[in-house]
């Protein structure tokens, strides 16, 4: 996850607090061909967790490359996708399989 720098202190708060979502990359294997969205200066840092200790059943998973602008097309309610982004998600097998292939959407 790459964070601009001014929104640092607001995402460890939320990591300190009630589950939340937010927006995440998953890289390919060894991180290859992997790009970052972020931009130096204004996104110098960021976090990388490890799935196997997140629970992932009620994640939106989109395909690599999809541009889900969760962030904006999420209702209120945290649960509900807008505009049509519900009939691009994969399942979590779907883009792992993807990433280890190197096909990307």
């Amino acid at each position: 996850k790459s964070v601009v720098n001014e929104d640092w202190i607001k995402l460890i708060r939320q990591l300190q607090g009630p589950r939340f979502r937010t927006s995440t990359s998953l890289p390919p294997p060894m991180g290859k061909n992997m790009r970052f969205f972020g931009k130096e200066p204004g996104s110098s840092l960021g976090l990388i967790w490890d799935r196997r200790k997140l629970d992932l059943s009620d994640a939106f998973i989109w395909p690599s490359g999809y541009f889900a602008k969760s962030h904006f097309n999420l209702d209120k309610d945290g649960k509900t996708l807008l505009n049509g982004r519900s009939d691009a998600l994969v399942t979590l097998e779907e883009l792992l399989q993807v990433n280890r292939e190197g096909a990307y959407w």
